[in-house]
């Protein structure tokens, strides 16, 4: 398996589109969020806090794959969280999924507890968006 340090566009699309799912109390990931990362969506310092903690999560993953100081060689180590435009559920589920993808490396998996919370909210990601199919509305109980 390789790993990479993901761009900061994959880590604050999934941080804007939690955070607009919070405001329109649309989705239970935040409630996840809070629970498991004492992050609070509602409040800009705490959606950087938790998009800071991503990515040196994910920065720790490639380092455990590739050594110390090695996740300076994909990319300059300057994140910074921007709330943007949220993107479409799907979008969010697959730069998660990208996130957790680039992390699941060395013991990451294993022993943090962010990694573990953010697949939960990966999972009830996936569950939104299956729900909100016409073919899942169709189907019979």
């Amino acid at each position: 398996m390789s790993a990479f340090v993901v761009e900061d566009k994959v880590i604050n699309s999934v941080i804007s589109a939690l955070a607009m799912h919070r405001v329109y109390g649309a989705f239970a990931f935040h409630d996840t969020v809070k629970r498991e990362t004492g992050c609070n969506l509602q409040n800009s310092e705490d959606c950087a806090k938790l998009a800071d903690s991503m990515f040196k999560l994910n920065c720790e993953a490639v380092e455990q794959r590739y050594g110390v100081g090695q996740a300076a060689e994909f990319r300059p180590l300057d994140f910074a969280y921007r709330a943007e435009m949220p993107p479409t559920l799907i979008q969010a589920y697959k730069s998660l999924g990208c996130w957790l993808y680039q992390c699941a490396e060395g013991n990451v998996p294993d022993e943090s507890l962010l990694y573990a919370a953010m697949t939960k909210v990966y999972g009830e990601m996936a569950h939104e968006i299956v729900r909100n199919l016409p073919a899942y509305e169709k189907a019979r109980w």
